[in-house]
């Protein structure tokens, strides 16, 4: 486990002020599909309902207010890029894939007086094949100077989620088992 956090922090740290490079890149991808939520998608399964929210509301069309609303580019039906559409600086995500075909994402926001938006949070999907092994959740609070890092992992009966233990690194007596019937409420 301690081999996964160095990797993890690692990895946080090598995307930490690299903002301007991702928007750069991924705003000029074109050929897009544009859908809107109430909130950021997950990013794993379940991720909502075991951080205690509610699943998020995909629209095709714009809702009429933008507060509060996500805007989310998909190529190949695949997410990319969202971010808070009436202000960009309070809250950016970009999803990467590696070599390994594991999946990334980055949550950028504005943490500071001199308004550079830095990397957040961090998510590394560690996939086998096309289901999810386990999730490690990095998080790096700039004003509390705070760090948080979560390792999530995913068991499968018949190739469908039964349970998934959620670990914290820096309480490892804190151990949260989410059982199929808690997930599918």
């Amino acid at each position: 486990m301690e081999n996964d956090f160095k990797f993890i922090k690692a990895k946080f740290k090598e995307n930490l002020k690299k903002y301007k490079s991702h928007f750069k890149v991924f705003n000029a991808i074109e050929d897009f599909e544009i859908k809107w939520s109430n909130s950021y998608t997950d990013f794993f399964s379940y991720s909502s309902r075991m951080n205690g929210y509610k699943p998020p509301k995909l629209y095709n069309e714009k809702p009429l207010s933008d507060e509060g609303i996500i805007q989310n580019r998909f190529k190949n039906n695949e997410i990319y890029y969202s971010f808070q559409y009436s202000n960009k600086e309070w809250g950016t995500e970009f999803y990467l894939t590696d070599e390994q075909n594991n999946k990334m994402r980055l949550f950028y926001e504005n943490q500071n007086e001199d308004e550079k938006m830095l990397l957040s949070q961090f998510d590394y999907k560690v996939m086998n094949g096309n289901v999810i092994d386990k999730v490690f959740c990095y998080m790096y609070d700039s004003d509390m100077e705070e760090e948080t890092f979560y390792i999530y992992e995913y068991f499968y009966v018949n190739d469908k989620i039964s349970k998934i233990i959620r670990i914290d690194y820096f309480d490892m007596d804190t151990k949260m088992i989410f059982n199929e019937n808690d997930l599918n409420k």
